[in-house]
């Protein structure tokens, strides 16, 4: 009889001891960290960098008012913002009047462009084009393209492109009343003005 107790009592000692062997746990513990990167504002480029001349070829007179399509079949202005302060911009433009070199001419006249496009490899959120841009000769500057506050974060171009390869530009044009022609070449000049700042929409 002893014997057997021996036995008994061994067995249930043998049972309480792998009763405390911890089980395997497939998450032995847990943990975070962070990454940072700071940005300084203010100390990258804001610049206007590159605008283009507007051509409208060689034409014979006429009696009547008459619409010249350009021959500059991509016009685009660029803008680069990497200032990194988000507050948005504004590119105007201000014609003066034609001259022959000599004296102002073709009054009455008006340079338009329409259906800009805006281009970037930018994930910003896109700066607005004006639609039409119509420059009056000796008149006011107008809005062009504007970003408001959080748009145009890096380089943006506005393309005003003609459609197709055509060699004409029906997307640029110039307006000619009739009797404003006179022969020789005419030229006026076309200020572009990059303003800090939020646009306010696409109106002129």
């Amino acid at each position: 009889m002893k014997f057997k107790r021996f036995i008994t009592f061994a067995a249930v000692g043998i049972l309480f001891v792998f009763s405390f062997i911890p089980t395997a746990s497939a998450t032995q513990g847990k943990d975070t960290s962070q990454a940072i990167i700071k940005f300084t504002e203010g100390g990258g480029a804001f610049r206007l960098d590159s605008v283009s001349t507007l051509l409208f070829g060689v034409n014979e007179i006429k009696a009547k008012k008459t619409v010249y399509k350009s021959i500059t079949t991509d016009p685009y202005v660029q803008v680069t913002d990497t200032r990194g302060t988000g507050e948005g911009w504004k590119v105007t433009a201000q014609a003066s009047e034609f001259s022959d070199g000599e004296k102002e001419t073709l009054p009455g006249s008006s340079i338009e462009l329409k259906g800009g496009v805006v281009n970037s490899t930018s994930s910003s959120k896109e700066p607005t084009p004006a639609d039409p841009v119509t420059l009056t000769p000796g008149g006011d500057a107008v809005n062009v393209v504007t970003a408001s506050e959080g748009a145009g974060l890096g380089t943006w171009e506005t393309h005003w492109s003609a459609a197709n390869n055509d060699t004409k530009n029906k997307n640029v044009i110039l307006e000619v009343p009739a009797g404003a022609a006179t022969k020789g070449e005419h030229t006026a000049t076309i200020t572009w003005t990059l303003t800090a700042g939020p646009g306010q929409g696409s109106g002129q």
